[in-house]
């Protein structure tokens, strides 16, 4: 999946699109059931499936794209790392 990237992109921008995923979830959450009372619609459901798999294919693509483009950093991996760690918090 990761030869359907450019070159060009930056793995960082990788990561920030897949918590983009989740974040948006998160607000649709917000929006839909701020009390978190009773069921949701059913597209919430789908949206939170959709976003957990895009999160992880994100997730999993981006060293792959680092190593592919030379730009593998420790900084690149702290990024990952805060970002891992804040959707596992989410969770």
């Amino acid at each position: 999946m990761v030869e359907l990237l450019p070159r060009w992109l930056a793995p960082n921008a990788v990561t920030l699109v897949g918590f983009g995923f989740i974040l948006f979830n998160v607000i649709c959450l917000e929006v839909m059931m701020p009390d978190l009372v009773g069921p949701g619609p059913p597209w919430l459901y789908y949206s939170f499936a959709f976003g957990l798999w895009a999160y992880s294919t994100m997730d999993n693509i981006d060293g792959k794209q680092a190593r592919r483009t030379g730009s593998s950093s420790p900084l690149g991996e702290l990024f990952e790392s805060v970002f891992t760690f804040l959707i596992a918090c989410a969770r």
